[in-house]
């Protein structure tokens, strides 16, 4: 047998006779997977895929049900498909179905039609990892997809009546977004029509995104212990301190916040002048960092107020602060062009936000896999775009200055593509006079 990469089968498909078709794995980008980083893509040859055919015949003439091994053999076209799975019969004349691993971007590229023949030519059992069914986690994860594309795809599943199998993974979600992850995965799975559901849970393998996330403290793993003993200390000593503070009445204390940074960009500074020249006694800890990672320390509590963008629940004191349109933007001399054409330019997100970016993209039809530039903050990104670079999605925050050209964005359901800021709050410190200060000064300068 011709087997040359990582082999491997679930628990379900242990009656099931193995045979190579692929090896290695054409995404390679999950944000929590490792398994094929040296590994590949490859498509095995007919003439060996039906060397290895004759080998099971030999001793399992009669064998009912093929796996075929690979990351994601599905990701093969239905022209590339169609040879190898017609072939099977001409040596196991008694097998009735195949299975292999797929990828919900696999069945993007193949028709109804399509998936009804290969299911007429015995393709029954599709094993997908999925991982989530919840935006923000698949953006997370890296997935490559959101929940409408789960939907959408199984749905051409369904109507093709080939069954399939769900995987989901507990913990990929981070500390304190396990609760909203399990809810929108529970409520999309529930409208289709897995075959089952298996259940794993999220381990940080070295080399691997998450991993490097969690060693820059941008995800903790559900469950863990963030904050040794000592902090914990430190901060009961700060509780005790603003109690004191409040009973004096007196604007003074410490004041924990952090700000998202694409709005930090272009509000910190005159905020935050603003607030020292009424409030010069309040000692002011400042962070700016991504809005996911700010929520994760409110939930941690080691900031007392944040400025975060994009929906996540709280169970806190929460203010909508602001509420922008999101632009296309190009420069002048592209106006014409088509997106297709010419690179887009991406930037850090949040997963909520990264999550909305790919649904729109998605929605437009347009791809961007071989034409996309990466950089780390909005700032650049302006910068390329109105040098004719490329083309970019950014929110108004960031445009108030931008000379080339502007189109603001909608769904395909009519909904426009909207971003929105919010103040979030401690509940045990909005009391605190420095806080109520801090948000009359944010309120007051968006009115």
């Amino acid at each position: 047998m011709h087997f040359s990469g990582r082999t491997w089968r679930p628990s379900y498909e242990a009656d099931s006779c193995i045979i190579q078709l692929t090896s290695g794995c054409t995404w390679q980008r999950c944000h929590f997977c490792s398994l094929y980083a040296e590994e590949p893509f490859r498509v095995s040859p007919l003439a060996e895929f039906e060397q290895d055919l004759g080998e099971i015949k030999a001793y399992q003439p009669y064998a009912r049900r093929l796996f075929l091994t690979g990351a994601n053999p599905f990701a093969l076209s239905y022209e590339r498909l169609r040879p190898y799975i017609l072939t099977v019969r001409d040596y196991l004349i008694k097998c009735q179905t195949m299975a292999m691993f797929a990828s919900i971007r696999d069945i993007r590229d193949k028709e109804v039609w399509q998936l009804k023949k290969l299911r007429a030519m015995g393709i029954n059992g599709l094993s997908i990892g999925t991982e989530s069914g919840d935006d923000e986690t698949l953006a997370l994860a890296g997935k490559g997809y959101t929940a409408a594309d789960i939907a959408e795809q199984c749905g051409k599943l369904d109507e093709a009546g080939i069954e399939y199998y769900f995987v989901y993974m507990t913990g990929l979600a981070g500390k304190g977004r396990g609760y909203w992850n399990a809810v929108n995965s529970a409520k999309l799975f529930s409208r289709l029509n897995p075959y089952f559901i298996s259940v794993d849970s999220l381990t940080l393998f070295p080399d691997t995104e998450l991993c490097r996330m969690e060693r820059e403290g941008r995800f903790t793993p559900a469950g863990e212990k963030v904050l040794k003993f000592s902090t914990g200390t430190s901060d009961a000593m700060d509780r005790l301190k603003q109690e004191l503070e409040l009973i004096s009445g007196e604007v003074c204390g410490t004041l924990r916040a952090g700000y998202s940074l694409s709005y930090g960009t272009y509000r910190l500074a005159g905020q935050l002048a603003e607030y020292y020249r009424n409030y010069p006694k309040v000692n002011l800890q400042i962070i700016m960092d991504q809005s996911g990672q700010l929520y994760q320390q409110m939930l941690d509590g080691t900031l007392d107020i944040a400025i975060i963008r994009g929906e996540y629940s709280w169970e806190g004191g929460r203010y909508l602060l602001a509420e922008e349109r999101v632009y296309m933007v190009c420069s002048i001399e592209n106006e014409d062009r088509k997106l297709q054409e010419y690179p887009y330019i991406s930037r850090k997100a949040d997963p909520y936000l990264s999550g909305q970016l790919l649904r729109w993209i998605r929605e437009q039809g347009i791809s961007t896999e071989s034409s996309k530039i990466c950089v780390d903050n909005i700032t650049t990104c302006e910068e390329l775009v109105g040098s004719g670079v490329g083309w970019s999605i950014l929110p108004e925050i960031a445009l108030e200055n931008f000379t080339g050209v502007k189109k603001p964005l909608s769904f395909k359901n009519g909904d426009p593509f909207i971003r929105r800021t919010y103040v979030f709050c401690q509940r045990e410190t909005l009391r605190l006079p420095q806080v109520d200060a801090f948000i009359k000064v944010l309120r007051k300068m968006h009115t």
